[in-house]
């Protein structure tokens, strides 16, 4: 394939996902008479995950020629966008549970708990790149990827156990954000020159992980509350984020020449 235009040339990729999971549990349980005995249980999870390929490229890779010259820019790019500040993945469970007993002439036992569950996951591939083509462009040569993608999870969970005896609570939540995006953005066995401008490769991770989460439990006798926080950026395949970390990469392999006599690299 050959491109040969006046102007400038813009190839793009982009996404603004907005994805909101919410489950509700809710349960309420009463038991009246001479001994008495109520339980309830109320258990949330919800799941929002992202996956896929988010990729703008000059070139196929495949051993095809490529040939393109513009006498302006060149911008080569791919973004996960986020406008306003906004949430891309959302993801909430609230559960309530409430219980009570009361025995009139013998003893009471109430029992409730209460557990919450919520992740969001991002699991994309974001590639700009330059691959087995000859590129030249009058005012600047520029390649990027780009993740500004915003996860958050809220989780709830109240649990209230009352009793005229024995009474327990029992409230538990996760919250989960974890983004495994691989960004990359390259030049790889490829002629690139800009006549007056920079040649810029640049790869991007701006995401926000935002776990949330509110425990409860209220009994007259016990209760126990248990709050789990997990915000993890992470490279795919990798269990710890202290050894591996992300997976963002820009780069010219290759053999690729790369050339701003006017201009830097």
């Amino acid at each position: 394939a050959e491109v040969d235009i006046d102007g400038d040339l813009m190839i793009v990729a982009s996404t603004h996902p907005q994805h909101l999971t919410l489950t509700r549990a809710i349960d309420v349980a009463a038991a009246a008479g001479k001994a008495a005995f109520s339980g309830a249980v109320a258990v949330s999870k919800a799941v929002t995950t992202l996956g896929g390929v988010l990729s703008a490229s000059i070139g196929t890779g495949d051993g095809g020629e490529t040939s393109v010259n513009a006498g302006g820019s060149i911008e080569v790019f791919t973004e996960v966008i986020n406008e306003n500040d906004e949430i891309n993945l959302d993801s909430i469970s609230p559960a309530y549970a409430v219980s009570v007993a009361v025995g009139i002439t013998g003893a009471s036992l109430s029992v409730s708990a209460a557990g919450s569950t919520s992740q969001a996951i991002t699991e994309m591939e974001i590639n700009s790149s330059v691959e087995q083509a000859s590129v030249r462009a009058a005012d600047g040569v520029h390649i990027s990827a780009t993740d500004n993608v915003k996860l958050r999870t809220d989780t709830k969970a109240v649990s209230v156990s009352l009793a005229f005896g024995l009474s327990i609570g029992v409230a538990l939540t996760k919250s989960q954000v974890i983004n495994t995006n691989t960004i990359s953005a390259f030049i790889d066995d490829s002629s690139v020159t800009s006549d007056q401008q920079d040649v810029v490769v640049n790869a991007f991770g701006g995401s926000e992980l935002l776990p949330e989460a509110t425990t409860t439990a209220v009994a007259l006798v016990g209760a126990v509350g248990n709050t789990n926080l997990d915000a993890i950026y992470r490279s795919d395949g990798c269990d710890d984020e202290n050894e591996c970390g992300p997976s963002i990469s820009a780069s010219i392999t290759d053999g690729s020449q790369v050339l701003a006599p006017l201009g830097g690299v």
